[in-house]
């Protein structure tokens, strides 16, 4: 009857007993006098409520059991008292959230029941992008955290690329934007500590360096002098020389700027994605002893630096996964972050080889909310699944769902919330798929929906990818083609050939598969029905019941979205039929988009500054005000 308790994580053993427990504001406890401040703590923090310490009989009785792990606790809800057992005071908290989610779910009449609850991965964390653009306020910040405490993740990073952060040494490259800042930091490392969450730092130090070396200060450190090529486009340098000991000077000044902020022993440097590794200044290098050598030769010195400053490194598995000649020479006390975000992504292969090598590792799923506008529901899904599931199947130690922000960070935080929940309760207990009920959860939880809408309208409004007719990796066609604007059907064509092409390998997929899914012709992209869709979901959301404090701002931050998704449909529809549209449907359909991004413009910076700082919102919406530009000059024309 596990399904009765619409809590997530679902504790690993329930067993219900008849009768119910009436919970009040104020209740008395026994406790050992060592954990009476925390239970006073927690209990006005979590469940809103005065606990009363007593030597006479009590409404809550807390007794240590030595043999429990860390993390584990136990109920025991009778219709007198609730018997909470723990080891250490993470149980002791765990305990807490649960009675939270309960009292929230049942109100003042908790069922008689006995739980037996503990976690099966050891390290259950979330990555949070603020490097592509949104730098979210504090306040937005102490929101996430308050709700992943209530999912029991207890790890958490920011990730941070370019100037995200306000390096103290390096001011005059950052004064012009609003980073996150080490008091800001120190604040968050305190308010997680308090939440068992082990409050990770996050750089990259290799590639993704871009807005470093696009300054003259660092343009020396580029790998490659003037970028490379992306699908025959030019773009901007992003690895740094390997072989340049001024390289390794800018990470540990970066690294003493950013480590002093946390009281974590570890530390994720990142190391992913160096494109232009081997084809620059370190290519004669590469070309005899070869790229994997060159990077492991790399990492080698960034491990020296990280364990200088006592800390336990983290990096991405990328190029190990891609060089496995090299793994033998990592550094054993090096944890290796497999990422991969599509449902094929082959976590099980990576697995195995991965345990064999010896070395911890966490596999990294994410919420496929970026590139996306409402998120991609199903690949969400099956993608943390998969990830669960082969983590426990060979032993990773960690799971960590990101969230990322390519593409402007046009997603608002909302629809991140489904992949958090779900991949924290498949973390927790990896048996309980079948029994989890996520719309139940986002109702009651998330959205506090008194009307039961939200949860199912933000998994389907997830799902319109799935008319499309063409799947890309990180991303929607429809946000793809919001990019790219109005263009002849030819070479729109061409581009999503060339895209299918490049991203095969990536998807695991046969290349020739692949490229026989492309879009053809205007059957394949189900415009029409994307827009049904959307319209129909967007009537249920006037429908919500939402009693969260940001319930209004929640629906306009959904209905704008979907005003996006609507635009991005009527975009391919009009590429795909302009040839055979007469001009007076070509300008009212051209109209109504860009009447429509006037408003997607307006509320996109409207919103943005209601939950993130202002600095990185000019480059978000450019793209948008680029199409709009576009569809102005194409009216011209028509």
């Amino acid at each position: 009857m596990r399904h009765l308790l619409k809590m997530l994580p679902l504790p690993q053993s329930v067993s219900y007993e008849d009768g119910y427990f009436s919970m009040n504001k104020q209740f008395s406890f026994q406790a050992e006098d060592d954990i009476s401040g925390q239970i006073v703590q927690y209990a006005r923090q979590l469940l809103e409520s005065e606990a009363v310490a007593t030597d006479e009989k009590a409404d809550i009785v807390f007794m240590k059991k030595a043999d429990l792990p860390k993390e584990a606790y136990g109920l025991e809800i009778s219709t007198h008292t609730i018997t909470v057992y723990y080891t250490e005071l993470h149980g002791l908290f765990y305990a807490f959230v649960t009675l939270k989610q309960m009292i929230k779910q049942y109100k003042e009449k908790i069922p008689c029941m006995r739980i037996n609850d503990f976690p099966e991965i050891e390290v259950r964390g979330v990555m949070l992008d603020i490097s592509r653009n949104k730098v979210p306020t504090l306040d937005s910040l102490y929101q996430l955290i308050d709700m992943l405490s209530d999912l029991k993740i207890n790890h958490f990073q920011l990730y941070i690329e370019g100037f995200s952060f306000a390096y103290p040494s390096f001011e005059e490259l950052w004064k012009d934007e609003t980073p996150i800042t080490g008091e800001e930091l120190r604040l968050l490392d305190a308010y997680c500590q308090e939440r068992f969450i082990d409050f990770v730092p996050n750089q990259n130090c290799l590639g993704h360096m871009a807005p470093w070396l696009e300054t003259k200060q660092f343009a020396h450190l580029r790998e490659v002098e003037n970028g490379l090529q992306f699908m025959g486009r030019p773009v901007a340098a992003t690895t740094l020389n390997p072989l340049d000991d001024r390289s390794i000077e800018l990470v540990s000044q970066m690294t003493q700027d950013l480590l002093p902020n946390f009281t974590s022993s570890n530390y994720n440097v990142n190391l992913d994605e160096p494109f232009e590794l081997g084809t620059g200044k370190s290519k004669h290098i590469a070309d005899e002893i070869g790229v994997g050598q060159v990077y492991v030769n790399y990492v080698k010195e960034i491990h020296k630096l990280v364990t200088e400053n006592d800390k336990k490194m983290l990096m991405w598995a990328d190029v190990v996964s891609k060089h496995p000649e090299i793994i033998d020479q990592i550094p054993n006390d090096i944890t290796l972050l497999e990422w991969g975000y599509e449902e094929s992504h082959p976590y099980s292969e990576r697995g195995e080889r991965l345990k064999q090598s010896g070395l911890d590792f966490y596999f990294c799923p994410g919420t496929s909310s970026w590139g996306s506008i409402t998120g991609r529901t199903e690949n969400m899904i099956n993608n943390i699944t998969n990830a669960v599931q082969s983590g426990k199947k060979y032993g990773a130690k960690g799971i960590l769902v990101t969230d990322w922000g390519d593409g402007g960070h046009w997603q608002c935080s909302s629809i991140s919330h489904a992949g958090f929940s779900y991949g924290a309760a498949l973390t927790w207990n990896a048996d309980s798929k079948e029994n989890i009920d996520l719309e139940a959860y986002l109702n009651l939880f998330i959205y506090e929906d008194e009307h039961q809408v939200m949860g199912d309208f933000s998994l389907k409004l997830g799902n319109y990818y799935l008319l499309e007719g063409f799947k890309l990796m990180n991303m929607t066609l429809t946000n793809l083609t919001l990019i790219l604007g109005p263009m002849p059907k030819e070479r729109y064509t061409m581009i999503l050939n060339n895209l299918a092409e490049y991203l095969a390998p990536f998807m695991d997929l046969d290349a020739k598969k692949l490229l026989q899914q492309r879009i053809s012709n205007r059957n394949d992209y189900q415009y029409d029905k994307i827009i049904s869709y959307v319209n129909e979901l967007k009537s249920r959301l006037e429908t919500n019941g939402m009693k969260r404090l940001d319930a209004k701002l929640v629906k306009e931050e959904f209905e704008n979205a979907i005003r996006l998704v609507e635009v991005g449909a009527n975009l391919t529809q009009l590429i795909y039929l302009e040839e055979e549209m007469n001009p007076l449907e070509k300008q009212e359909l051209a109209t109504k988009m860009t009447e429509d991004l006037s408003i997607i413009i307006d509320e996109h910076q409207r919103l943005w500054i209601l939950r993130n700082k202002q600095g990185g919102l000019e480059k978000s919406v450019a793209p948008l005000q680029k199409l709009q530009e576009q569809l102005f000059t194409y009216l011209k024309a028509v």
